[in-house]
């Protein structure tokens, strides 16, 4: 419970393609009582491809009444190395939410 919380997730998205928006749900988690929304955010995925990744900070939408929220992350290209190359893979998205 804190009002500037950090996530530091790093996880991999693959096979994404620049019609791909990455869409950020951000959940405050209640114990006992419902989860309560405290925003969402979306990363464009012809953004991501023509800048080849995104550091930045997104706005919250349905942050609620008067409130400016925003989500820190940053978004990275990443080689992949084919295992086997009979599979056309499309390039990987490293995904760091690092501020809430």
């Amino acid at each position: 419970n804190d009002l500037s919380p950090k996530w530091n997730h790093t996880f991999v998205i693959t096979g994404h393609s620049p019609s791909d928006d990455l869409y950020f749900t951000i959940m405050d988690k209640d114990w006992g009582t419902g989860d309560e929304l405290l925003g969402r955010a979306c990363l464009m995925g012809h953004d991501l491809h023509e800048k080849n990744g995104f550091d930045g900070e997104l706005r919250l939408e349905e942050a609620g009444d008067g409130v400016e929220a925003w989500l820190k992350v940053k978004v990275s290209a990443v080689p992949m190395q084919v295992q086997n190359p009979t599979f056309n893979l499309h390039p990987a998205w490293l995904v760091v939410p690092e501020n809430l």
